[in-house]
This record gives C-alpha cells, structure tokens and sequence, in this order.
C-alpha cells in the first residue's frame, strides 16, 4: 500500500503542501479519537463500580441497623 506522502507526491505541486497539512490535521484528529476498545474498557470500570456502589450501600444498611441495635441494647436514644 502506497504512503499518503506517495500518493501526494502524484497531486500537481501547487496542491501538495495543502494536501500534506490537510492529512496532517486528520492525522491529529484520528489519534484523538476514542478507540472502541477504550470505550469497552469504560463500560466495564463503571459497571464494576455501580456493584461497588450497590455493596456498600448494603453495608451501610447493615451498619445502620447495627447501631440501632447497639443503641436499644445500651438504653440511650439514637441521636439523628
């Protein structure tokens, strides 16, 4: 496969630097994109953290219900 600076090469000479700063600037741009593999890869961490997120609501349940229970047991009213 023939390089984009081969293929310029064949432009009439007036169009080529336009065309190689053209290319350049897309060049640019396609290195900033996200890569699907990228965009997988977030998916994946903001789906472990939502599990994280439901399991520690679930302790914080749990640890709430603990300090009622510690709360009746000593006979001291919960401060809210």
């Amino acid at each position: 496969m023939r390089s984009y600076e081969e293929i310029i090469d064949d432009f009439p000479k007036e169009f080529q630097l336009p065309m190689m700063k053209i290319v350049g600037r897309l060049r640019e741009e396609v290195l900033d994109t996200v890569r699907k593999s990228d965009f997988r890869e977030l998916i994946e961490v903001v789906s472990d953290l939502g599990k994280h997120m439901e399991d520690l609501a679930e302790a914080q349940k749990s640890t709430e219900h603990r300090v009622e229970e510690l709360a009746e047991a000593s006979g001291k009213p919960r401060k809210q």
